[in-house]
């Protein structure tokens, strides 16, 4: 299995397995780059973080999330806190 990573360091990965055909795809953001992404406050999308586990390779002071887990715990919490009121 080979990794690429682009010219700029965006924290974009790509994984090839040449065996398979198949390329996965690993995409890492901080707090910050979800906030704008989904258009929430950073307080919110790091509240609704508290729960999962930063991925591989962040530091104390760069934490990265998976994309995947990260957006399941924002919006499953966000669907949460509607269903509520």
């Amino acid at each position: 299995m080979n990794m690429m990573k682009n010219s700029k360091d965006d924290g974009l990965c790509v994984f090839c397995s040449s065996s398979l055909g198949v390329m996965m795809k690993q995409i890492q953001l901080t707090i910050t780059e979800l906030a704008g992404a989904t258009g929430m406050h950073r307080q919110t999308v790091s509240k609704r973080l508290r729960d999962i586990p930063p991925a591989p390779g962040s530091s104390c002071k760069k934490k990265l999330y998976d994309l995947k887990s990260a957006l399941s715990a924002i919006y499953a919490t966000g669907v949460i806190q509607n269903a509520e009121h």
